[in-house]
């Protein structure tokens, strides 16, 4: 999938607004650069999306306000100016030394709470995702994910409030500085919705680094911390995430596809096994 192009013309004129820029990266809607002179990450959207002033005030509802330096457009394409956090993605090695700052932000994050949680939502996904896995090969292996979703649905299992969330969490959106310092970024997709997506979210974008077992351990730790309704719920999360990445896959890269089914299927059943 190719990610957001952005002219040299128009990398030129936002290094005249903001001095040099070296690349970080980013995707499909935006792109990501560094200004060292001040000390600034700068994050440019597709042409009038208006994604930059919609992140922008996201972070300042989740109280990370204070990163937002300044939003503008440059010949229609959208940019956030954000203060520079001085950390790296998340390793695996400093997992359990973020974790008690994790999780304190999160939960105070899924704090603001809102209206119940959107079940017509989560079966809608469920019904997407049934439409492109019920075709392939594999679709034995996947029943036990199919109906854990399908049993919390009909159980209520679901019946709870929505908390405020941030929906994207992989390794690159947690970054650590140290124990007490660590920022999540990326704030374009979060809005009302389980906490306990969160928590799966982290378990199989962030976690994925670590054996099953662990991932699964620090998951479900996190998510009782936060209260024994959402840690109920997390199982069907990860089975529903699971699937979402599978669909994801199959719908765009094959290769991929296949390359991550047994891993995400092992971790996936390990968190059913361990509730």
């Amino acid at each position: 999938m190719r990610g957001v192009r952005v002219s040299d013309r128009i990398e030129q004129e936002l290094e005249d607004h903001l001095g040099a820029l070296t690349r970080l990266g980013g995707g499909f809607h935006s792109r990501v650069y560094l200004s060292v002179s001040r000390d600034s990450v700068v994050k440019v959207y597709r042409k009038s999306t208006g994604m930059h002033k919609l992140e922008a005030a996201h972070m300042a509802r989740a109280g990370l306000g204070a990163f937002v330096l300044g939003t503008f457009e440059l010949e229609g394409w959208d940019v956030l100016v954000m203060r520079r956090f001085h950390g790296a993605p998340l390793q695996s090695v400093d997992v359990v030394a973020a974790l008690p700052n994790l999780g304190k932000f999160l939960r105070e994050l899924h704090g603001h709470m809102a209206n119940p949680i959107n079940q017509s939502a989560i079966q809608t996904r469920l019904e997407r995702f049934h439409g492109t896995l019920d075709t392939v090969a594999e679709r034995s292996q996947l029943e036990p994910l199919f109906q854990t979703v399908h049993n919390a649905l009909e159980n209520s299992v679901f019946d709870g409030v929505a908390g405020l969330c941030h929906l994207d969490l992989w390794h690159a959106n947690v970054l650590f500085a140290a124990p007490d310092n660590v920022l999540i970024v990326d704030w374009a997709k979060s809005t009302w919705d389980d906490p306990a997506r969160d928590y799966a979210l982290l378990m199989t974008g962030t976690f994925d680094t670590l054996k099953p077992e662990i991932a699964v351990k620090y998951a479900l730790e996190l998510a009782t911390a936060e209260s024994e309704s959402v840690a109920s719920r997390l199982p069907a999360q990860v089975a529903l995430t699971t699937l979402h990445d599978l669909y994801w896959f199959l719908e765009r890269d094959e290769a991929a596809y296949h390359s991550n089914f047994e891993e995400k299927l092992k971790r996936a059943l390990l968190m059913l096994e361990m509730v």
